[in-house]
């Protein structure tokens, strides 16, 4: 859904995921403990979508650091 972020939602056999990079996250479930339809889910934020991601990896948007020359 996000391109130039490179995140989807994609539907997968167990359910929705969203998929960012190479990495596949979970989408977790609302407060009374119900998932998400594929309608409701079309109309999620990106800063919904990132609050997820980063729940499940800390350094998920981190920059990466270059190697030093010697």
């Amino acid at each position: 859904q996000w391109e130039e972020e490179k995140i989807s939602i994609e539907n997968g056999r167990w359910g929705p995921f969203i998929k960012f990079k190479k990495a596949n996250f979970k989408i977790p479930k609302k407060q009374d403990d119900t998932k998400y339809t594929a309608e409701e889910l079309k109309e999620i934020s990106l800063d919904q979508v990132k609050k997820w991601i980063l729940e499940q990896d800390k350094t998920a948007f981190a920059e990466k650091k270059t190697a030093k020359k010697k």
